[in-house]
């Protein structure tokens, strides 16, 4: 009787068992299949939303801001002013098994722009710390903004959200990722101006090249950010000013000035030869000029640096380089434009220390002197930059910044980055140039306006409009494109460029 009665209740809890595990197996199906629209989703995230700044669509250039983006993936993008992270993207990829590829290039897309707004606006990096993506079936979003609270609200009722803008979407189109093809890796020929020499060798004291775990290094008392190639983007960056020398047409001249960082001049021998994975800037600065068009002048400035790495060419606390670096690479481009360059003896010469840069981690790392030299014309130079509210303001071509904040001493040259820079030469008489460039930029400003009547300097991630119109409209004879090699490897500051043309 009582094997019986156990039997019983033995056959009762296992059938329970099978008919518990069903009900969970159910409502596991019920949620894969209850699919959510992404793109009424993200229609709900943009209108729900509060963003520090206005955003509207990019448009044709979305794709370039994304790295490894799958095939045929299709790319909304919707940003707002340069000065704010805000930004809302969608990446619909054309089977599920691909999504796991657009999260990484939403990742990639966030690691960039943090890298850049810690160096300029470092207010800015807790929006991506507190980023929101979701991902469903072929959708991935991200949503990047000070209201991560709503964002998070809307992503974790999203079938409801979904529900009440399914069909209420904008006819905004999305922008297709064409397919991607190898980029180019031809070399070009030496020219005399690349020629290459026996250079200073450079010992370290430890022989250790420490790593601080988020892409900064340090050797002894100086700090590196590293640097990786990426192929799309250089490709992209040289496909951008092939299109410029397109639009601009030949009467214009056009400038390519590739600025290697400090991890590829001044890193110790020693370091170096012991270290792995460390790229040649010099090879990967010859693939960049090698895919672009033959009508664009290629200053070749790294065996100049080269000659001179045992100099104080890099700050220890910052990535920028300091004032003679930049005057060496404005000696090989007045080569190039076949023209004399005033030398740093005849230019009057300020310094300005305890300058504490974007690399600055702890006193391991001693503080800078920043060297700036003055343009040989000196304060007959008139400068008016437009900052990012539309004022203009009168300002010197090196600023006396002996009283500034330690992080802020680098904006001595030329006020800094602005959307706008215009200078004025009296003591020549003709030549109209255009300088785009990010902040490496500003330390050859000082230089280049005493060779030209007029120097417009845009720095491109804050301008708006179409850099070839400007140049036609101004009567613009050079267009100089100054930019280092860590933006040239950033898919997203490549794309920003792209916008202007």
């Amino acid at each position: 009787m009582k094997k019986t009665v156990f039997r019983f209740l033995a056959l009762v809890l296992a059938l329970a068992s099978v008919l518990s595990l069903a009900a969970c197996g159910g409502e596991e199906e019920t949620k894969k299949t209850e699919t959510v629209d992404g793109s009424a989703l993200f229609q709900a995230l943009l209108e729900n939303v509060a963003f520090d700044t206005e955003i509207a669509d990019v448009g044709e250039s979305a794709s370039l801001y994304f790295s490894r983006l799958p095939a045929t993936a299709q790319v909304r993008l919707y940003t707002g002013s340069a000065y704010y992270a805000d930004c809302l993207a969608m990446i619909t990829v054309a089977d599920p098994s691909t999504r796991k590829t657009a999260v990484e290039s939403l990742n990639i897309y966030m690691n960039q722009m943090t890298d850049h707004f810690r160096n300029y606006q470092p207010d800015q990096v807790p929006k991506f710390e507190d980023a929101v993506i979701w991902e469903s079936d072929v959708y991935a979003i991200l949503c990047v903004s000070g209201d991560s609270q709503t964002a998070n609200k809307i992503v974790k009722n999203a079938v409801e959200y979904a529900a009440k803008y399914t069909g209420s979407q904008n006819d905004t189109p999305v922008v297709t990722q064409p397919q991607q093809t190898e980029p180019q890796q031809t070399e070009p020929q030496q020219t005399e101006s690349q020629a290459t020499g026996e250079y200073p060798v450079l010992t370290s004291k430890s022989g250790t090249l420490n790593s601080y775990g988020n892409g900064f290094y340090r050797v002894d008392d100086m700090a590196f950010e590293g640097y990786n190639y990426d192929a799309n983007a250089a490709q992209n960056y040289a496909n951008i000013l092939n299109s410029a020398a397109s639009q601009l047409g030949s009467d214009i001249n056009v400038y390519s000035i590739l600025i290697p960082t400090a991890i590829g001049i001044v890193l110790p021998d020693d370091v170096r030869a012991n270290a792995s994975g460390l790229e040649d800037q010099n090879a990967r600065m010859n693939q960049v000029f090698g895919m672009m068009d033959e009508s664009i002048h290629k200053v070749h400035i790294y065996d100049n640096l080269m000659q001179h790495r045992d100099e104080y060419l890099y700050f220890r606390t910052d990535f920028h380089w300091n004032g003679a670096a930049a005057y060496y690479a404005y000696e090989v481009f007045c080569q190039e434009k076949g023209i004399t360059p005033y030398t740093l003896d005849q230019r009057r010469h300020s310094e300005f220390d305890s300058f504490k840069g974007g690399l600055y981690v702890d006193d391991q790392v001693t503080a800078d002197v920043v060297h700036a030299y003055h343009p040989y014309y000196g304060d007959d130079i008139s400068m008016v930059f437009t900052d990012r509210n539309g004022t203009e303001t009168q300002w010197n071509v090196i600023m006396d910044v002996s009283g500034w904040a330690d992080s802020s001493k680098y904006n001595t040259f030329a006020g800094g980055d602005n959307p706008i820079t215009v200078y004025e030469n009296p003591h020549v008489t003709e030549g109209v140039a255009i300088v785009i460039k990010e902040s490496f930029g500003n330390a050859l400003i000082p230089y280049l306006v005493d060779h030209y009547k007029t120097v417009y300097e845009i720095d491109y991630r804050y301008w708006e409009g179409n850099i070839a119109d400007f140049a036609h409209e101004k009567g613009v004879t050079d267009v100089i494109f100054a930019n280092n090699m860590g933006m040239v490897r950033a898919a997203t500051l490549v794309a920003m460029l792209s916008d202007n043309f």
